[in-house]
């Protein structure tokens, strides 16, 4: 995946049902990750903070907020109102339309209307997720160009302030540097989702 060409965006829809079960974007967490969580929660004295952040499966152990992500997007099977919820996908372009391309990337996102002029809108990306096999390709940041792009649109007729935020768990240091180089602040701990810090970006 190196171009606009390489692939094309589609709403989630019953064809990619089977594709989307077999999506895996959550990968084994390496020795030397392991062992600096383990260092920085015994140092705090957190031992049940350091067990809840990892799940084993298959033999492997990986943070349990990656694999929460990739069975939501196993398990998506669900209608949405397209006016202001999205689950799109950014899959490969392929010359025949009778077949299903590759799954690149998923990404759920939503957007809340405020009801006056002087009450904010609030987009929310709730999960976004590159295949392993595109790592290091830059898909995920094409899927979040993606998602703000179309909140924005959906709102750049309205007079109201507009807001996007997303819930990064502060383990996941790639996500947090990819939010980040797009604007996006950490506020902290999330008060409605404390294993989450909330991210926002604010429209000039």
């Amino acid at each position: 995946m190196s171009a606009d060409s390489d692939y094309r965006w589609l709403n989630v829809s019953p064809d990619y049902y089977p594709e989307l079960k077999r999506f895996e974007c959550a990968q084994p967490v390496s020795a030397e990750a392991y062992q600096a969580a383990f260092k920085r929660y015994v140092d705090q004295d957190d031992e049940v903070g350091f067990v809840s952040l990892f799940e084993s499966e298959n033999g492997c152990i990986y943070w349990r907020y990656a694999l929460e992500v990739q069975r939501f997007i196993q398990d998506v099977n669900y209608d949405l109102d397209f006016r202001y919820q999205w689950a799109d996908i950014c899959v490969e372009r392929i010359r025949d339309a009778h077949q299903v391309g590759s799954i690149y990337g998923f990404v759920c996102f939503a957007l809340d209307l405020a009801e006056n002029d002087f009450d904010e809108d609030r987009g929310f990306i709730a999960y976004i997720a590159r295949s392993n096999a595109v790592s290091r390709c830059g898909v995920g940041k094409v899927l979040l160009n993606h998602a703000c792009q179309k909140i924005q649109r959906q709102c750049e007729d309205r007079p109201n302030p507009l807001s996007i935020m997303a819930r990064i768990h502060p383990e996941n240091t790639p996500s947090e540097n990819m939010f980040a180089r797009h604007g996006f602040e950490d506020l902290g701990t999330d008060p409605d989702a404390t294993r989450y810090h909330r991210w926002v970006w604010f429209k000039d």
